[in-house]
């Protein structure tokens, strides 16, 4: 592995959890009320989703865009740009987190989504 490399893994993974992190504080947190209504997205479709894919394979498997809750540049953090977004699952308080890392999907995680008849 190049120095490079190494270097973006040592400083992509810990800002990656922070902002995992965050995701979820305002998961947890409920957000803000004045948020703009969005189709939801089911835990089958969550369940398709794996590392490496590209906002575009996200969004055709997801259906829409999710709302961007931070990103930061490359020159933030060493040549590393992170975006996060979240989905509305389609009960009450239900969403994905989804952390990309130079475009990527990297980290994600989901708190209360469920299948609908």
């Amino acid at each position: 592995m190049s120095s490079t490399a190494k270097k973006s893994l040592i400083i992509g993974i810990p800002v990656a959890v922070i902002v995992v992190g965050i995701a979820l504080f305002l998961i947890l947190s409920g957000g803000s009320e004045a948020e703009i209504e969005l189709p939801s997205i089911s835990l089958t479709q969550f369940q398709q989703l794996e590392r490496d894919m590209t906002m575009e394979q996200v969004v055709e498997i997801l259906g829409f865009e999710g709302n961007l809750l931070s990103a930061t540049t490359g020159e933030d953090n060493d040549g590393v740009s992170i975006r996060s977004y979240s989905w509305d699952g389609e009960m009450d308080g239900a969403r994905a987190v989804l952390v990309f890392n130079d475009g990527l999907l990297g980290a994600f995680t989901h708190v209360g989504l469920t299948n609908t008849p």
